[in-house]
């Protein structure tokens, strides 16, 4: 998974560099199999234009990436029975849960149920539902950036590998 995340991430000068150092031609296509429809392919020029015009922005280009990379952690450890109460999952679940909800804090009233915190990042769990002073705020680009998901990665794979 963060292997993939760094991949994507480091793709993006072929977009966002406004030399086109990829060459994209308006022609190119990258062409996207199917098992079972027709398959469809992507333009990488178009996409260098909208990233140069402004359509797409590489901050929002990389919390995206941060977005499907916190759920696809969080969900692949739950569905290894992986997870614990600890104050670092606990974190990850509500960075995941803001992800989900389009990368906005948005806590259920009983929500943080529990402590969360990893380094210098704290999700106050006496706070509670729309009273918590995160609630409606941005997670990936105001309480986080993408350097901290991956450490946060890092520090739970190691505190959960044998």
């Amino acid at each position: 998974m963060v292997s993939s995340f760094m991949a994507a991430v480091a793709s993006s000068p072929a977009i966002f560099m406004k030399n086109n150092p990829m060459k994209f031609e308006p022609q190119q296509t990258i062409e996207l199999t199917s098992m079972f429809y027709q398959g469809t392919s992507i333009h990488p020029y178009q996409i260098y234009v909208d990233a140069l015009e402004g359509h797409i922005l590489i901050d929002h280009f990389r919390h995206s990436l941060c977005m499907m990379l916190a759920n696809l952690a969080y969900e692949s450890a739950k569905s290894r029975k992986l997870t614990n109460k600890s104050n670092e999952w606990e974190l990850l679940r509500h960075i995941r849960n803001a992800s989900s909800h389009n990368n906005i804090f948005n806590f259920r009233r009983n929500e943080p149920k529990y402590p969360a915190y990893w380094r210098n990042l704290v999700i106050d769990d006496a706070q509670k539902g729309t009273d918590n002073l995160l609630y409606g705020t941005i997670c990936f680009g105001k309480f986080m950036e993408t350097a901290e998901l991956l450490w946060l990665l890092k520090d739970i794979e190691d505190g959960i590998s044998p």
